[in-house]
């Protein structure tokens, strides 16, 4: 029965993050309505694990509740550096309230957000290099060169986090993706245009997703 138990917990991850994978990319918002019906149904799926596993209920929701405050406060700071957005961080916790409880451990945890370290620093590296073999780090260049005392690490994070749209073009599709509390307009001499580079939310949820599929794979393997 544990078998299949943890066998349906992890294919109701999958299909929870496939369906956030979708939403997120095709409106590049998790809405709050899907993620209560996600915790509601998690608080269901937890009541089903523990009824099987009556005999050790005190022990596996100890040590659930401790993991998920870990998983909660990684979020929590990613969330504060402006690196994961809210709905991502409740996905995350959601998903590992789902995990099976029989593979969750904190070194699995630990694992998962390494993991995800690689995979949005690959995600960053490519588009950073995407960015300059197309000739748009030209707009970035001409703002460092107006801003000289920007450091380097600030550079850095303008060239992961902003992205760069001509002025006359940015359409109200694009809205949603940015922030536009934060921005800077440059005019490009090459392009001969009015640019806008504003701060673009990264869709994580590719990141998240690839690294729990990794995560599941070594656990089923090993």
């Amino acid at each position: 029965m544990n078998s299949l138990m943890t066998l349906f917990n992890l294919i109701s991850v999958y299909l929870i993050l496939i369906i956030a994978l979708y939403l997120d990319i095709r409106f590049r918002k998790i809405s709050n309505e899907y993620l209560k019906i996600l915790f509601i149904y998690s608080l269901f799926i937890n009541f089903v694990e523990f009824t099987f596993n009556y005999e050790v209920f005190i022990m596996i929701m100890i040590t659930k509740l401790i993991l998920l405050v870990i998983v909660f406060l990684i979020t929590f700071w990613l969330f504060v550096l402006k690196i994961m957005g809210g709905g991502d961080a409740k996905l995350i916790l959601i998903v590992f309230l789902i995990h099976p409880s029989n593979y969750l451990n904190l070194f699995r945890v630990l694992l998962f957000f390494l993991l995800f370290s690689f995979s949005f620093l690959t995600h960053i590296i490519i588009k950073i290099i995407y960015d300059d073999v197309r000739n748009k780090n030209y707009a970035f260049q001409i703002l460092f060169n107006f801003y000289l005392k920007i450091s380097n690490f600030k550079k850095a994070y303008i060239k992961a986090f902003y992205k760069i749209f001509a002025l006359t073009e940015l359409r109200n599709t694009d809205l949603d993706k940015i922030n536009l509390s934060n921005f800077f307009i440059i005019y490009d001499y090459k392009k001969r245009q009015f640019q806008i580079i504003i701060q673009y939310r990264i869709p994580l949820i590719i990141d998240i997703v690839i690294s729990y599929l990794i995560l599941s794979l070594l656990i089923l393997v090993f």
